[in-house]
């Protein structure tokens, strides 16, 4: 039997000549410090990645599992966001969606959307927590007809 191994050796310069879709580099915790994550698999509905962050003082990449488990991450340097949406059913009218801040080297959940099939009244539901004092306050709750588009690309925060 054969075995094989695989090392992958990673500097700045060396991240940006892999494929796009293999692996992205980027200040993933907004640190000014170039980390990458590795493209794992796409199942239809989640992008999975594994994310390594530079850790300056031991001045090497550590694995990052507080990323590795979100839900499509997406990263906004203006504002210092991490957003993440999950797709869960009716062509993109049922989802989840966090948006996430880095607070002493640990993300911090500080807003989160979910939006449902409410059946009793026929219309969905869009539920809005925010983090109020250091805690998940409810802040809105809204019933949307059918009709109205309210996919990612209306809820993901804008550069400001």
């Amino acid at each position: 039997m054969k075995r094989f191994m695989f090392f992958i050796f990673l500097s700045t310069s060396i991240c940006f000549a892999h494929n796009k879709g293999d692996i992205e580099c980027g200040d993933f915790n907004f640190d000014g410090m170039e980390d990458y994550r590795i493209f794992i698999m796409y199942n239809g509905r989640k992008t999975e990645w594994s994310h390594f962050l530079f850790d300056s003082k031991l001045e090497k990449h550590v694995p990052c599992k507080d990323l590795d488990i979100l839900w499509n991450p997406t990263f906004n340097s203006t504002n210092k966001t991490v957003f993440t949406y999950a797709n869960g059913g009716h062509a993109g009218s049922i989802y989840t969606a966090e948006t996430y801040i880095w607070n002493e080297g640990e993300l911090k959940l500080m807003e989160l959307i979910s939006q449902g099939w409410n059946s009793e009244k026929d219309l969905y539901h869009k539920i809005t927590l925010k983090r109020g004092n250091d805690e998940m306050e409810l802040h809105e709750v809204e019933l949307i007809d059918a009709g109205e588009d309210f996919r990612r690309k209306n809820i993901e925060p804008k550069n400001k």
